[in-house]
């Protein structure tokens, strides 16, 4: 990777792979273990909450996402952006 993200979002559900598989694999390399992983789902069950601890994803959000809980997990997993109100201000683009 030329840059590493400081914020994951798995969804569950993936052509020939699932979140699960993925927060897994990335959990085992090094340059990954601390990244915050954010699993998606529509899937809202005791057992996929469970098993996305297991494979080491910090947060568990359902489908349809409300944007404040959006805004307050990039909070939580991102002290630096504690000041981030709005959607706008929580995405960066980098410049090309």
């Amino acid at each position: 990777l030329s840059k590493k993200p400081d914020l994951i979002f798995l969804d569950l559900v993936m052509p020939n792979t699932n979140g699960y598989e993925i927060c897994s694999h990335l959990r085992r390399l090094p340059v990954f273990q601390e990244t915050p992983i954010v699993i998606l789902t529509g899937n809202d069950g005791v057992v996929d909450r469970m098993r996305a601890k297991m494979v080491g994803a910090d947060t568990f959000l359902s489908k349809p996402v409300k944007i404040a809980t959006l805004l307050e997990t990039v909070r939580q997993s991102l002290p630096e952006t504690s000041d981030v109100d709005t959607p706008e201000a929580a995405v960066s683009v980098p410049s090309a």
